[in-house]
C-alpha cells in the first residue's frame, strides 16, 4: 500500500539506490509512477506492505517499508529488486545500492570513488568538515537526520585514516 512520503513513521526501513546520473523531471515521472504503482500492490507473505519512496538530489532514489508488522523478505527484496532494475533498463541507466559516493564540492553533488576522493583530501579540495551522501541510512529518522553528514562523521575518514590523511 503506497503512503505518502510525509505520512510515513519514522521507522519505517529503507533502502538507497543510487541512479548512475542525475535524471531530469521526464525520468523523475516514470520513476514516480513505478515506483507509486508498486508500492501499491507490494506484498510480503501474502500481506500488504505500507511502503513509499522519495528521489532525492535527482540522483537517488530511496524506497521505504513499514516492518513493525510485516517484514519485508524473500519473495519481496525479489519483487523490490525487480522493480529498480526494470525502472533501470526502461531508462538505460544503471540503478545499484551504490556506485560512488556523493561529496559536496563547493556546493555542488559530485560522485567519486574511494580513490578520488582521497586525491581530492590530499589536494585540499575537501576536508574533513566536507558533506557526504550517507548511503548506510536504515530508516526515515535517519534519512532525515543523518543523510548528508560531515565526512569526518562517515566511513570516509576511515578510508582517509588508512591512507594516513588525518
Amino acid at each position: 500500500m503506497f503512503i505518502p512520503f510525509n505520512k510515513i513513521s519514522e521507522n519505517y526501513t529503507c533502502w538507497v539506490y543510487q541512479i548512475e546520473k542525475m535524471i531530469g523531471q521526464t525520468e523523475k515521472i516514470f520513476i514516480s509512477k513505478n515506483l507509486e504503482a508498486f508500492c501499491e500492490k507490494w506484498m510480503s507473505h501474502n500481506n500488504t506492505v505500507k511502503s513509499s519512496y522519495i528521489i532525492d538530489f535527482d540522483s537517488f532514489i530511496i524506497l521505504f517499508a513499514d516492518q513493525s508488522i510485516n517484514k519485508v523478505s524473500g519473495c519481496s527484496i525479489d519483487e523490490k529488486s525487480r522493480i529498480i532494475r526494470k525502472i533501470g533498463d526502461e531508462l538505460n541507466i544503471k540503478i545499484l545500492p551504490y556506485i560512488s559516493t556523493g561529496v559536496f564540492i563547493k556546493k555542488k553533488l559530485v560522485f567519486l570513488s574511494k580513490e578520488e576522493i582521497i586525491s581530492k583530501f590530499n589536494c585540499n579540495e575537501i576536508n574533513i568538515e566536507s558533506d557526504i551522501i550517507n548511503i548506510n541510512i536504515k530508516n526515515k529518522k535517519e534519512y532525515k537526520e543523518k543523510w548528508i553528514l560531515k565526512i569526518k562523521e562517515s566511513w570516509v575518514k576511515n578510508a582517509l585514516r588508512q591512507n594516513q590523511n588525518i
